[in-house]
């Protein structure tokens, strides 16, 4: 019996890890949906320009960009977003964060990304500002779902700049899409309920971690046939080693 313990030890243990790591890629991400290569609406102040606390801009105070998941379930990776060098956020405070959605309009709060809380690119530039979820947050198939930015509800002058674009092509998974924009305003001390625009998209790319695969039966097998062929060359070798 103990032969036999020493043999699984020593050639079947290490033939099924082998089999299993060839069976199974590293863990890896993939693109979801982007629209990150679309020019940025050029010659206006962009329309995502944000103030809080400035009741007299109407600009809105939160901006959200949807994105619908395509077949199968998946995990959320990250998101990036493209800032523009008209960021001021004084003293930090944006922040992003998941949502569900709710009659076409983010709905309850899913979850808070973590990254910059200063987006700032290089002057006269744009930048790529990566946010990423704070644990396991799992995606459903054929699902609406919100990426809001937004800074303190103060009377601080805090404001950011979201790229957005009328270019309305995109990349990524089968079946993923972009959605409508919504944007909330801060007025007068409350904060208004989330107002749709499907005029223009925001800038966005959201990555999925990437499926691992399922050892198959047939490697498997192969597995157990290395692990068979190991253990009758030790045992040979065994039996023809000469007597001390």
């Amino acid at each position: 019996m103990k032969r036999i313990l020493r043999t699984l030890a020593t050639t079947a243990l290490p033939a099924f890890a082998l089999a299993f790591a060839v069976a199974t890629p590293a863990h890896a991400q993939i693109t979801g949906v982007s629209n990150l290569a679309n020019p940025d609406v050029p010659g206006t102040i962009p329309v995502s320009w944000t103030f809080s606390g400035l009741s007299f801009f109407s600009f809105g105070h939160s901006l959200a960009q949807s994105f619908t998941t395509g077949a199968g379930s998946a995990t959320l990776a990250g998101v990036s977003l493209a800032m523009e060098s008209l960021n001021v956020v004084d003293g930090g405070g944006f922040t992003v964060s998941l949502y569900g959605d709710t009659g076409g309009v983010p709905g309850s709060l899913i979850g808070l990304l973590s990254g910059d809380s200063t987006p700032n690119p290089t002057p006269d530039a744009f930048g790529f500002f990566d946010y990423t979820p704070q644990g396991l947050t799992s995606l459903t198939e054929f699902t609406p779902y919100w990426i809001v930015a937004e800074v303190p509800h103060t009377g601080a002058n805090k404001q950011y700049s979201w790229s957005d674009t009328g270019d309305l092509t995109e990349t990524g998974e089968p079946g993923w899409s972009m959605g409508a924009v919504a944007s909330r305003n801060f007025l007068d001390g409350n904060l208004q309920p989330w107002r749709p625009n499907p005029d223009f998209v925001l800038r966005m790319e959201v990555q999925i971690a990437a499926a691992q695969e399922v050892p198959e039966a047939s490697t498997w097998a192969a597995g157990v046939a290395m692990s068979l062929v190991a253990g009758a060359t030790w045992r040979r070798q065994r039996r023809n080693r000469p007597a001390a």
